[in-house]
């Protein structure tokens, strides 16, 4: 169930400047009007998000650190009487319709937003659940392109919707992620876990055990950072994830692929000792890239059970140490920092390079964010050196490349315009 607020409660919990919140949000609400002629039902806001620790380590059954940020995407929205979804994004200033019928994956729709809207309403009936007519306007503030997973954003803000219209708010946040990740693997068409959706849907910084993937275990971990002087940066390298899908893909490929040879489906039901004496073995018949990246996810994991282990003690500077540790065997283990077919673009290794030395002289550390190959990274630096971080950014990455965002300690929410 999506916990629900009187409008000004949310407003005041989930935004640092109340009036712009309010600006914003009596905009999407006149331009429902304006477009579907009628008043909204109600009003949902999810917030994008970040990873902390455990990099690609969730589609072989790892653990991870995530948090959700105060960036968010919010939607006013009501029921249609007709079998159809109508989301209207004030982004792209694009009305994006499906008819239910069929709700089968559409091939010209991989990589769409329709593709999504199709794959969760498909997923509500699979479930057995309730569906109808929806008419809604979102607006975004999680930017394409900044790592803070709008897509995972959208999913929920879609499955919010039919549970608030449909199914009198009883979905489990849990399981609206579930059919977010579904529809991106199976209509949308990239192979993502299920991190993103549960951090957007459930909020807070979240510490989520894969073991058992359809029925993941999570925690809300203790966030110093603040009260310690410092805050999280994100950097946008201005790279595009076109045309990388097979460069993600290759990652569980070939994690699975080691498993696999050692008698396993997953590298989580590995013991590591039965791996290191199987390394000469493993090198010859799958090569050397996929021993490193099974070697990045058993000390990933380990990671993240001592970075969970430091938050909870108020460690900081043991967790810095294990997220700088992180960001080095993602570029040496795991390489997903650049791309070897294209060797003259490196964006994310001169990001990681440069953020590495200021955190050497100023303090903080700094990793490869998500996919990787190409987009974002993540920093952790001092409150007090940020205005210096951000102009240094900046200037190699052009104007706004810097985003400051704050781990947010709700996820998805409802309230009913005022």
């Amino acid at each position: 169930m999506i916990p629900t607020k009187p409008q000004e409660m949310a407003i005041s919990q989930l935004y640092a400047d109340s009036e712009t919140a309010r600006s914003r949000l009596q905009d999407v609400l006149a331009e429902f009007r304006r477009r579907f002629g009628t008043a909204p039902q109600a009003v949902v806001s999810v917030p994008g998000r970040i990873e902390i620790g455990g990099n690609h380590t969730d589609h072989n059954h790892g653990q991870v650190l995530a948090a959700a940020v105060n960036p968010d995407m919010i939607a006013a929205f009501a029921p249609l009487s007709a079998p159809r979804m109508e989301v209207y994004s004030r982004q792209y200033a694009t009305l994006f319709t499906v008819e239910y019928n069929p709700l089968t994956p559409q091939p010209e729709e991989i990589g769409t937003t329709p593709a999504l809207m199709r794959g969760i309403v498909a997923g509500f009936q699979q479930n057995g659940l309730r569906v109808g007519g929806v008419q809604a306007v979102v607006d975004s503030g999680i930017g394409v392109g900044s790592g803070l997973s709008s897509s995972a954003a959208f999913e929920v803000l879609v499955g919010t919707m039919l549970a608030v219209l449909y199914n009198e708010n009883s979905v489990p946040a849990e399981h609206l992620a579930r059919i977010g990740r579904d529809a991106e693997n199976r209509y949308f068409g990239k192979p993502c876990g299920l991190m993103d959706q549960l951090s957007c849907a459930l909020g807070g910084l979240l510490h989520i055990d894969f073991r058992n993937p359809e029925i993941p275990r999570w925690e809300h971990v203790p966030n110093p950072l603040y009260a310690a002087g410092y805050t999280l940066a994100i950097v946008n390298t201005g790279s595009s994830h076109d045309d990388l899908t097979e460069a993600y893909a290759a990652i569980p490929r070939e994690m699975h692929r080691v498993a696999q040879a050692l008698g396993y489906s997953v590298l989580r039901e590995v013991p590591f000792e039965a791996f290191r004496r199987k390394i000469p073995m493993l090198r010859q018949a799958l090569g050397d890239r996929p021993v490193l990246r099974a070697l990045h996810f058993f000390q990933e994991n380990q990671r993240v059970i001592q970075q969970v282990a430091a938050l909870m003690a108020g460690h900081v500077a043991t967790f810095l140490e294990t997220v700088q540790a992180s960001g080095n065997s993602s570029f040496k283990y795991l390489q997903n920092v650049m791309v070897p077919s294209t060797p003259e673009h490196q964006p994310l290794a001169v990001a990681l390079a440069i953020a590495e030395q200021w955190t050497t002289r100023n303090g903080g550390a700094c990793r490869v964010h998500g996919g990787g190959f190409a987009g974002t990274i993540l920093a952790i630096i001092p409150q007090a050196k940020q205005d210096d971080f951000v102009e240094e950014f900046n200037a190699i990455f052009g104007p706004g490349s810097v985003l400051l965002p704050q781990i947010r300690d709700v996820g998805a929410v409802v309230f009913t315009p005022e």
